[in-house]
């Protein structure tokens, strides 16, 4: 678990800036959203926006270049890192055999995320990402893949 801290999403930055962020279609449709929001008449009146816009031409219209706060995301999380299953062989089997001891196990790791961000559970992005291993880049994550998932088999076996 990691407990504290906080990272810069540019894959969060990125889209929003392009409309294509499943947070973005949460107004809407995905192909329509209505504006909360006024617009100023030519007399100084203002009346009701009434028209929609799609997520995409909402979002990329805009300039998400200087909102930075908007894209830094709470880092704690809490995994499922390794679960191994193991099963000793009976010494009265092993007699027969050339062995002393026999262990066969399931290891699984990676398996999930008990607690995360929830936007990040959204982009399907890892908390625990970084874009570089450099000191410098930490608390930084952009278009980072998930940690890999694996499941495998062990046999040992002893003379």
């Amino acid at each position: 678990f990691r407990r504290g801290g906080q990272i810069f999403s540019h894959t969060k930055r990125n889209e929003m800036a392009n409309g294509t962020g499943k947070f973005t279609q949460e107004r809407g449709d995905g192909l329509a959203m209505e504006i909360d929001g006024v617009i100023l008449n030519d007399d100084g009146s203002y009346e009701k926006y009434t028209k929609t816009i799609t997520p995409v031409n909402y979002y990329a219209t805009r300039s998400w270049s200087n909102i930075g706060e908007e894209f830094v995301l709470d880092a704690d999380y809490i995994s499922l890192r390794e679960i191994s299953l193991g099963y000793a062989v009976p010494a009265a089997i092993m007699a027969k055999s050339p062995f002393k001891k026999a262990k066969v196990s399931v290891v699984a790791r990676n398996l999930a995320y008990l607690y995360q961000n929830e936007e990040f559970k959204i982009m399907g992005v890892s908390p625990e990402s970084a874009y570089s291993s450099s000191a410098a880049a930490q608390g930084i994550e952009s278009y980072s893949m998930p940690t890999t998932r694996s499941i495998g088999f062990n046999v040992a076996l002893s003379f």
